[in-house]
């Protein structure tokens, strides 16, 4: 018989004599199903038509128990797929390292198995990802459940016995137990099995809601999110309002603030190629880092975004704000009642302001700790910077007035001294010699070095 399957299949494989080659393992077709011997076990699988399952047999120890085998070889559509690398039901795909003559005996064999079952079965139980072994058990436990499944994919409501199938972790239970679970997801009412499987309270409204995930078999935790967020109401209306949900959608409105689950943010999220997780990461992380004061009116502008040009709108301008806002870090140098440390965004604009200048656009270097600015109030007012020049110094780099004009030597020698004997006589950091008064050899530009790593004492 086995021979004949193989010619049937056009599988046949060449003959190998005993007595040079005798294989551990051997597959063999008898009228109630497919045997597979190798080595110390024995594993049994029944024709749908008699006795469906598998079943272990301990050679040695004459044990036997159910199995329920890795997800098997069948396409959505219930052809025998020759998966690549070579394919086992008990191994899936790791069998690479066996032999290569029972690598084509395996597929050989199981080819046959499963022409043994009618198509519409094998399309039925092909929908059911890793769960297609336990549909095909499913149906030949309970005639009916064929026809229950057909119809639920016919309606576009699979999502309900996937969701079922999954919570219960069916391919764990027991074959009596796995019974039950059929009858119960057919005969009882949907809500109080969802009920019973995720441990929430479930509505109608929540068995909807799962009909909303698509056609493909997802995690149990895709499912108790659901359950948990349909309890939360503003979650609940965002999930009542989306045509079609993401599996990402329940968890991320289970974890960002209720201020920001809005329907019309995440029927955007619907529509973004990437991740909605992410993108809802980012516009919290950009209204976390507003003043308190501003959080209500970001919120408010949120929901007037109608599509993706305001939304990045919305993020251009809120990010402009939180930037505004931002604390600048401690200065390197404490200054004192002329040279004046300008330690907010508010500050720096004013400086630009009121100097003519274009210090406004060194925010980002400042916040990175690549630059820092002061205000001298002297008889000539200036513009101050110190640059860091390295991982554990800063130096005095620029000083301007007005409109970026160049000041008398002896306003730019009273700032270097200064900044100099802050460093020096104050933090002792300094290293250089102090700046000379205008006239001597020295440069006008006086090049004052400090350890970064001390700048807190300041």
């Amino acid at each position: 018989m086995e021979k004949a399957r193989q010619l049937e299949l056009g599988m046949a494989l060449p003959e190998i004599d005993p007595a040079i080659f005798d294989p551990p393992w051997t597959y063999r077709f008898t009228p109630d199903g497919l045997v597979e011997e190798n080595g110390r076990y024995r594993y049994v699988y029944g024709f749908l038509s008699r006795l469906f399952g598998c079943w272990e047999i301990d050679r040695a120890t004459n044990k036997s128990r159910e199995i329920v085998p890795k997800p098997i070889a069948l396409s959505r559509h219930g052809r025998f797929v020759e998966k690549c690398p070579p394919w086992h039901p008990r191994l899936g795909g790791g069998i690479n390292d066996h032999p290569a003559r029972w690598q084509l005996e395996a597929k050989a064999a199981f080819a046959g198995f499963f022409s043994d079952i009618p198509p519409r079965m094998r399309k039925l139980a092909g929908s059911m990802g890793p769960y297609r072994w336990v549909a095909l058990d499913l149906m030949w436990q309970v005639p009916e459940f064929a026809h229950f499944i057909d119809q639920e994919i016919f309606n576009d409501r699979q999502q309900y016995v996937y969701a079922c199938l999954s919570l219960a972790s069916i391919a764990g239970e027991s074959r009596a137990m796995r019974r039950r679970i059929a009858e119960a997801i057919m005969n009882r009412k949907r809500s109080k099995v969802l009920t019973s499987l995720t441990g929430t309270a479930c509505t109608k409204s929540t068995v909807n809601t799962i009909c909303k995930l698509g056609d493909e078999l997802l995690p149990g935790s895709v499912y108790r999110n659901i359950a948990r967020a349909m309890k939360i109401p503003k979650a609940a209306k965002v999930l009542r309002h989306l045509e079609i949900i993401s599996p990402e959608v329940p968890e991320t409105l289970l974890d960002i603030p209720e201020c920001y689950r809005l329907p019309n943010l995440f029927a955007l999220c619907e529509e973004e190629p990437c991740s909605p997780r992410s993108m809802l990461t980012d516009i919290v992380e950009i209204s976390n880092a507003l003043h308190y004061e501003d959080r209500r009116r970001c919120t408010s502008a949120l929901r007037e975004v109608k599509d993706f040009f305001d939304l990045e709108a919305w993020c251009i301008r809120w990010q402009s704000v939180a930037q505004y806002r931002r604390p600048f870090p401690k200065p390197p140098i404490p200054g004192d009642d002329q040279l004046r440390p300008i330690t907010d965004n508010r500050t720096l604009r004013r400086e630009g302001r009121r100097m003519r200048n274009c210090v406004a656009d060194y925010t980002e270097g400042i916040l990175s700790k690549n630059a820092y600015l002061y205000h001298w109030s002297g008889t000539e007012s200036a513009t101050v910077m110190l640059e860091n020049d390295g991982e554990r110094s800063w130096h005095l780099a620029e000083v301007h007035g007005p409109g970026n004009s160049e000041l008398c030597a002896w306003t730019h020698y009273l700032i270097a001294q200064r900044v100099w004997w802050q460093c020096r006589i104050m933090l002792g950091l300094c290293d250089e010699p102090p700046p000379q008064m205008p006239g001597t050899e020295t440069s006008r530009r006086g090049h004052i070095v400090m350890d970064r790593s001390q700048t807190d004492v300041a």
